[in-house]
């Protein structure tokens, strides 16, 4: 037999589940393409298409550890279209999943900030 108050918690825990907004379902886990993300900054009108920003630059070891540019290790949540670096030297950063092979860095206020990320298929340079 279960504990009175062990069943009680359990239905308290339910019915606080249950009642979760749909969002916080509809948000499923992922996970990025595995691979080299080079990073950069727009260009200007001079000609300069755009600006390499390498020490932004990341590689995606496994389904949800990554390597920063200085070759430190992380760990990263996507849920949905939202990527967030939870532990190394992008620890806290965020990132919104534009394309299948393209993340822009979202700024602390949570806007699209000016740099992106873009996901190489091959070892040639951008």
């Amino acid at each position: 037999m279960f504990h009175p108050a062990l069943t009680s918690f359990s239905v308290i825990l339910a019915f606080a589940v249950l009642s979760l907004p749909g969002t916080a379902f509809a948000e499923k886990l992922g996970t990025l393409p595995r691979g080299k993300w080079h990073c950069e900054l727009p260009g200007d009108v001079a000609g300069t298409f755009t600006i390499k920003q390498e020490e932004e630059n990341f590689i995606i070891l496994s389904a949800s550890r990554y390597q920063g540019a200085e070759g430190k290790i992380g760990t990263y949540l996507r849920r949905g279209k939202q990527i967030l670096m939870t532990s190394g030297p992008k620890k806290g950063q965020r990132y919104h999943l534009r394309s299948a092979r393209i993340v822009r860095k979202l700024k602390n206020d949570g806007t699209p900030g000016p740099l992106r990320c873009v996901h190489l298929t091959s070892d040639r340079p951008l």
